[in-house]
């Protein structure tokens, strides 16, 4: 029996985050070219204006919703990109480099989460 490995995984969630960041920013630029034509209020001033009125602990949960994927997705490229280089690839280097991926994204998505 097989077990999956934590590359799987990271390979997996990469794909994901890859896929969900391009998502969330064509749907929101469709919505804000978009919706002024159709008579939808979806502008700088009504978006910041909705912000205002929710509760901080929720924000700083939103923000770290998408920040997360994105600091992953950006750790996870640059540790792509020094296996480009013939460096990490021995099993201890690629579950070396995974961690340290795991680490770096979620220090980076919380201290991006708190500002």
């Amino acid at each position: 029996m097989v077990r999956p490995q934590l590359t799987w995984y990271m390979s997996a969630f990469h794909r994901f985050t890859g896929g969900a960041l391009a998502t969330g920013f064509y749907a929101g630029a469709i919505a804000y070219t978009v919706a002024p034509m159709v008579g939808l209020g979806f502008d700088a001033a009504a978006i910041t204006s909705v912000i205002a009125t929710v509760p901080v602990a929720a924000k700083i949960g939103a923000k770290f919703i998408i920040a997360y994927p994105f600091t992953f997705h950006v750790f996870n490229g640059v540790r792509h990109l020094v296996w480009d280089t013939t460096r990490a690839l021995s099993l201890k280097g690629v579950y070396q480099t995974g961690y340290t991926v795991l680490g770096l994204s979620a220090v980076s998505a919380a201290a991006l989460a708190l500002v």
